[in-house]
């Protein structure tokens, strides 16, 4: 799994990420694989830090050649850099949230997941 591209990692316990990561990956070509596979694979363990071995995958995680971003970084990468994923702006705008689009992009995923029946609260 050792490549340049950026790489998507999601809970794979929730069907609402699943979904969601599906869809990303389908709108921007990238790779997606689940948090808790990276996160215990070889290779997750050997870069990442050992705070986060045993980090729940309680969001959006975006693994770039240069870092880990998560939360609002990732999705802000993700929206800045494929033009398929722009088109999510309007949420920002629907939520009335004017700061970066990201914020409002993240804080729907932190709501959604929030009302996820089959999520751990």
């Amino acid at each position: 799994m050792e490549s340049s591209d950026p790489v998507i990692l999601y809970d794979a316990a929730c069907p609402m990420c699943r979904t969601l990561a599906a869809f990303v990956t389908k709108r921007s070509g990238l790779s997606s694989v689940a948090w808790q596979e990276f996160s215990q694979s070889d290779y997750g363990r050997s870069i990442l830090p050992e705070s986060l071995h045993a980090a729940p995958a309680d969001r959006l995680r975006v693994l770039t050649a240069e870092a880990l971003l998560e939360g609002e970084e990732a999705w802000s990468f993700l929206i800045s850099n494929w033009q398929d994923l722009s088109h999510l702006d309007w949420l920002a705008t629907r939520t009335g949230l004017r700061k970066p689009v990201v914020k409002s992009v993240a804080r729907a995923g932190q709501i959604l997941k929030r009302l996820c029946l089959r999520c751990p609260s």
